[in-house]
């Protein structure tokens, strides 16, 4: 009777733990699908503000006034933007100070993509920074935004007002001959989703990471970066080859369970 009861006891205690374990799991991933979740409400907003007639995207004043009001509802972004396919941008960035900045690119300004800082109003201030002939049809996030012909996210790139390594969610809008005639985005830094979920309440030897669909290393609660520079270019760590013992044994678990990490 007694080893009945110390073995129930124990089996108590690891049903308990586990519970505990599924509680705390379902927690995370409720958090980290909202914080995910929030550049593509941005985008689908701006979308259906669009087909409403509701934003003029020849009104480049509205749509910087739209943006820089926007952007203060949603803490998380980084960057909204509005590129039109007829080759002008507008974007709203979020800066360490938490004040805002313009970014813009139109017939006005010649070819070159340019930062402005703005005052309390969202009023366009001093010039911050230029970026000479600068074409955003020809980046990558553009093309495969447009290509691809609904939401999705793009790949991780540097941005050249600021350098931050950004992962961009888009979403194209198309006109009533489903012709696209811009591309809405919103930005998440690689270091928000690091800040992220480091303040995840999760046990003290526990940790938690993203992985992109091929393996590799988005963001983890255990370092504050996730990729090397090669050659000055951005790659992503190969999560299977990661230094972290912790990330490297769960990535491998879920490599033998899934022949294809798409299954997930």
């Amino acid at each position: 009777m007694g080893y009945l009861s110390f073995t129930n006891g124990k089996r108590a205690i690891k049903d308990l733990a586990n519970q505990l374990q599924d509680e705390i799991t379902a927690r995370i991933q409720q958090k980290l699908n909202i914080f995910l979740d929030t550049p593509h409400l941005v985008n689908q907003l701006n979308v259906n503000a669009i087909r409403l007639n509701q934003l003029n995207l020849q009104e480049i004043n509205d749509v910087e006034r739209h943006l820089w009001q926007q952007i203060q509802s949603f803490d998380s972004i980084g960057v909204i933007g509005i590129t039109s396919t007829s080759g002008s941008m507008i974007a709203v960035s979020r800066q360490d100070n938490n004040k805002f900045n313009i970014i813009i690119t139109d017939e006005s300004t010649e070819g070159e993509l340019q930062e402005y800082a703005t005052n309390a109003q969202g009023v366009r201030t001093n010039l911050t920074k230029v970026v000479p002939e600068y074409d955003f049809r020809l980046r990558p996030w553009y093309q495969d935004g447009i290509a691809t012909g609904k939401a999705g996210w793009g790949e991780m790139f540097k941005s050249l007002i600021d350098e931050r390594v950004e992962i961009m969610a888009t979403q194209p809008v198309v006109n009533n001959d489903n012709n696209a005639i811009a591309l809405v985005s919103a930005t998440l830094t690689l270091s928000q989703l690091h800040d992220f979920l480091k303040q995840l309440k999760i046990s003290k030897s526990g940790e938690a990471f993203i992985l992109n669909r091929y393996g590799q290393l988005i963001a983890s609660s255990a370092t504050s970066e996730s990729f090397i520079k090669n050659n000055g270019n951005l790659e992503l760590i190969d999560a299977f080859n990661s230094n972290d013992p912790l990330v490297n044994s769960a990535s491998q678990h879920l490599k033998d369970r899934f022949e294809d990490l798409n299954q997930i």
